[in-house]
């Protein structure tokens, strides 16, 4: 695809025609174009600035000097991945509204930097509802085509409660109980699309490169990989 909009780009260029064109990627694969701005992410001051806002707006655990700090330590330890930050932020707003404001710093320092096995952690560290995390994560995983909400709500449900299995009523099972279930489910790795028919993705494509291409699936749950292979 590169090569393609390279010779256009020629072609337009030969022609007096203004052409031009943006390629987002990330570190790996290395990409090579012969002629044009490259820019790293994590390199540029904005992109600095808009961790600090995040920090500031959705770390919601006060303003104390101690709530400072850890935002400090927490842009620190980062360098600069954005996704990160943002499951950070997840783990340390739950540790706060349990009441374990006492518990963060030390809770920060548990947390992996490294992207892939911070993913580890989060599916590891808690062994509440592991049937549900598992089926969730291999729906999401090897379905033929994005599921949306209420597919993949039954799905789990019909492999870990088939008793509670029947005919939708969305006055009692709403979407909002779904959506809900859902975050639970994939300890919220997972998130719903806000199109008009309405999916549901990893909110990363580094997920299903973590599970897959780094063997985090079968690594974490060795019981899955015949099923793997086969």
């Amino acid at each position: 695809m590169i090569s393609f909009f390279e010779h256009i780009a020629e072609l337009a260029a030969s022609s007096g025609i203004r052409f031009q064109v943006c390629f987002s990627s990330r570190h790996y694969p290395y990409i090579t174009i012969r002629k044009g701005l490259d820019l790293v992410l994590e390199g540029q001051e904005g992109h600095t600035q808009d961790i600090t806002n995040y920090l500031e707006t959705e770390l919601k655990i006060g303003k104390s000097n101690i709530a400072q700090q850890i935002r400090g330590k927490i842009q620190e330890k980062a360098s600069g991945v954005f996704m990160w930050v943002v499951l950070v932020v997840e783990i340390l707003n739950r540790e706060h509204d349990r009441g374990r404001m006492h518990a963060l710093r030390r809770r920060l320092q548990e947390i992996p930097s490294d992207l892939h096995e911070l993913f580890r952690d989060i599916l590891t560290r808690d062994s509440r509802n592991t049937d549900e995390l598992v089926l969730c994560i291999q729906w999401v995983l090897f379905a033929k085509q994005p599921l949306s909400p209420e597919q993949l709500y039954f799905a789990i449900l019909s492999g870990v409660e088939t008793d509670v299995v029947s005919i939708w009523d969305p006055s009692e099972i709403t979407r909002d109980v779904i959506k809900r279930f859902i975050l639970d489910s994939s300890k919220g790795l997972t998130e719903i699309t806000t199109s008009k028919l309405q999916k549901v993705q990893f909110i990363h494509e580094s997920v299903r490169d973590f599970l897959l291409k780094e063997d985090g699936l079968s690594s974490i749950w060795p019981d899955l990989r015949s099923n793997l292979q086969g």
